[in-house]
């Protein structure tokens, strides 16, 4: 069984996460240190979280985590856990990952956004 690892770099849903990549068969564990990542088939960076916090707490494993993708690893990101997918984010300073050229910006506020009170079914 392919064994999947969370990185906890100290944002939320973690525990959510490890439910459901184990409920689609994957062994899953969370793990905080490079070593962790070194034994995975896949990894995960959940999201809820701040962009510049997030970086400073890759930068120990970030040549780990790029070496591992570059080698074919999957990478999945959930929310912010994408977003350190880009170079940069408008939301704060430090330099992400780098596997896609750009920067994360804010949606206009011309955009709804579908979460919390704002949803049409919650509000």
């Amino acid at each position: 069984m392919p064994k999947a690892v969370i990185f906890d770099y100290g944002v939320g849903n973690l525990l959510s996460l490890k439910c459901a990549l184990e409920k689609v068969g994957l062994n899953t564990s969370i793990g905080t240190t490079a070593q962790h990542l070194a034994k995975a088939d896949a990894i995960a960076l959940p999201g809820v979280g701040n962009f510049r916090a997030a970086v400073k707490k890759l930068d120990v494993i970030k040549e780990v985590l790029i070496n591992k993708v570059e080698n074919g690893t999957p990478l999945l990101g959930i929310c912010l856990g994408l977003q350190l997918f880009f170079q940069e984010s408008e939301e704060g300073p430090g330099n992400g990952l780098a596997f896609f050229k750009g920067k994360t910006v804010r949606l206009p506020n011309t955009v709804k956004v579908p979460h919390g009170l704002e949803h049409p079914k919650l509000g």
